[in-house]
């Protein structure tokens, strides 16, 4: 499967159902781990090592993450949703415990990330006490463009 298949295929139909049931982690994990899987896709697609990409696909996603910051807050978020708790380096979340359902109050959320009316949402607390959304969580690595398909 090609990147832009994994895109069309799996990426924006797992979104699309987080948009419509935002408030569900089923679907925000599906959603947070689909967009991760893409850099594997566009790692292994763009000729991984021989091309410069890094030794691995994840060292593709530690250069991306270095340099694209919406892409750190994805992956950290895929990487504590699979293992539960980060003990190395320094994530912007360390425990799967920080991700939950709930409404957020005045001036919790970034701002334009919260629904109007602050209806029950997945969200992400950070290490740094920031109340993420978890729907623009997910869209904001491909609206920075982290890959061009």
């Amino acid at each position: 499967m090609t990147p832009r298949e994994y895109l069309e295929q799996v990426v924006r139909p797992n979104r699309e159902h987080f948009s419509k049931d935002y408030a569900s982690m089923r679907h925000a994990h599906n959603a947070v781990h689909s967009v991760d899987a893409l850099a594997a896709h566009i790692f292994a697609a763009g000729g991984g090592k021989a091309a410069g990409l890094g030794d691995t696909d994840t060292h593709y996603r530690e250069v991306l993450a270095r340099t694209k910051e919406p892409f750190r807050l994805l992956r950290d978020v895929a990487k504590v949703a699979k293992h539960v708790q980060l003990d190395r380096g320094k994530p912007d979340v360390t425990t799967a415990a920080q991700m939950s359902t709930r409404s957020l109050g005045s001036g919790e959320a970034r701002w334009e990330e919260d629904r109007w009316g602050s209806p029950p949402q997945a969200i992400v607390n950070t290490d740094a006490g920031e109340h993420r959304v978890l729907e623009t969580v997910v869209e904001q690595p491909l609206a920075v463009s982290f890959v061009k398909l």
